[in-house]
């Protein structure tokens, strides 16, 4: 990454800080996103997290909301997304630990109980090999 994309970074980073210091909320969460980009490539977007709980100030269940309810209410869709209630969509997460309390360890794949996507196991532990 070049010298310039880390200065516009912390630029953004920076600007977002009140005097006090800290980040607020709202200055937080607009700078998040599943996207990918060169410090944090697509798929990685659990190191992100982490660094709005280690770098930001943010608590752990605060950045899970962010990223989770406020990120389909942002897309007009919290109605149909975005919290596991009866009648919306969700893709579920299950891991081996508490990520309230350390929420870097999404960033350990082999804790991943299950990704269930559409109701089905996709991925993790529970998962079922593929048919040969």
């Amino acid at each position: 990454m070049s010298q310039r994309i880390i200065d516009g970074h912390k630029e953004t980073l920076e600007g977002a800080r009140p005097a006090r210091g800290g980040f607020s909320k709202p200055a937080a969460a607009g700078h998040g996103g599943d996207y990918g980009f060169a410090w944090n490539p697509h798929g990685d977007y659990a190191k992100e997290l982490s660094f709005f709980v280690d770098y930001v100030g943010l608590k752990p269940l605060d950045v899970l909301k962010c990223a989770t309810k406020s990120g389909a209410e942002i897309l007009g869709r919290g109605d149909e997304l975005g919290t596991l209630a009866a009648g919306k969509l969700a893709d579920v997460l299950v891991v081996d630990g508490d990520v309230v309390a350390d929420i870097s360890i999404l960033q350990d794949r082999s804790r991943f109980i299950a990704v269930l996507q559409g109701g089905l196991v996709k991925a993790g532990r529970l998962a079922r090999p593929a048919a040969k």
